[in-house]
């Protein structure tokens, strides 16, 4: 988060958030990043079932070993899963592709702005998904991490015999 303030700062371009009469800082960007967990505290009917029965989580599915070619993993994951009203969630997404030195190689999805991951893998079998359109409103959320950078790490950090 850090870098994407340094990120901003060095464009030279203005920082300024007129209705917060400031300058955007890290928090504003954790803000941003937490808004799966601000929505999952929110009740209303964007995080139920509409009246015709569809779901409003995005949907997904993994198959592996025998049900593939070659045993490798295949996953997929659909957008549908509507929770803004804008339709931000479902038409502005990127596709990241990293190659870090020191973690494996990885592919995630996220909209413009965020740090975390939906869903990803990588290259050491380790995938992640998330699925929060559809939950209740829960209480408050007492770690101010995020899930979505949670779910980014372990695709940083862990390898699939890291769950052996």
């Amino acid at each position: 988060i850090d870098g994407i303030i340094q990120g901003m700062k060095n464009s030279q371009k203005s920082m300024s958030v007129p209705s917060l009469n400031r300058n955007v800082t890290n928090i504003d960007i954790m803000a941003i990043n937490s808004y799966l967990e601000k929505t999952a505290q929110q009740p209303g009917p964007w995080l139920l079932a509409p009246d015709n029965g569809a779901s409003c989580a995005c949907t997904q599915f993994l198959a592996n070993n025998a049900f593939t070619d070659g045993g490798h993993l295949l996953t997929a994951r659909n957008m549908d899963g509507e929770t803004d009203a804008a339709k931000v969630t479902v038409t502005h997404l990127i596709v990241f592709a990293i190659e870090a030195t020191n973690s494996p190689r990885l592919v995630h999805f996220l909209w413009p702005g965020f740090v975390g991951a939906l869903s990803g893998v990588n290259e050491k079998n380790v995938y992640v998904m998330m699925n929060t359109g559809n939950m209740n409103a829960v209480g408050p959320i007492a770690d101010i991490t995020p899930i979505s950078v949670i779910a980014r790490s372990i695709l940083n950090d862990f390898t699939a015999s890291d769950f052996d």
